[in-house]
């Protein structure tokens, strides 16, 4: 486990919010909460990115590059059920970037990326 600086940025629309908080990275799973104590999981795999999100709502999607995978967003007892269109997928070692649309019948109702950057904390000797 390595304690971590995380900054997440999440665009939808003109609507933007920025989480800058830490986090631990475990076995290619980067978690971390934010101020509304919602908590949020990044699952690194091979050729795919899974974004948990476990709060007031939860929801769960599946990122792949150029392919159409499956999505959810539950609150208040209600499912809602996406396509999800991942049109950029970008893995690097300590940032995550996501291009995404999500549909329903076919038809476009979010267009979204969620930026990801986060670095290991380093202790500091302030020792003189």
């Amino acid at each position: 486990m390595k304690e971590l600086d995380v900054k997440c940025t999440v665009t939808s629309g003109d609507d933007q919010v920025i989480i800058d908080t830490t986090g631990e990275l475990t076995n290619n799973r980067l978690s971390f909460t934010d101020d509304d104590q919602i908590k949020h999981f990044i699952i690194l795999e091979k050729n795919k990115v899974k974004y948990i999100r476990q709060g007031s709502v939860d929801m769960k999607y599946e990122f792949q590059e150029n392919m159409i995978t499956e999505g959810s967003y539950q609150t208040l007892g209600k499912q809602l059920l996406f396509d999800i269109k991942t049109l950029s997928l970008i893995k690097e070692k300590t940032h995550v970037f996501v291009h995404y649309q999500l549909l329903q019948n076919k038809t476009i109702v979010n267009d979204a990326t969620i930026d990801i950057e986060y670095h290991e904390i380093k202790e500091e000797n302030n020792a003189k």
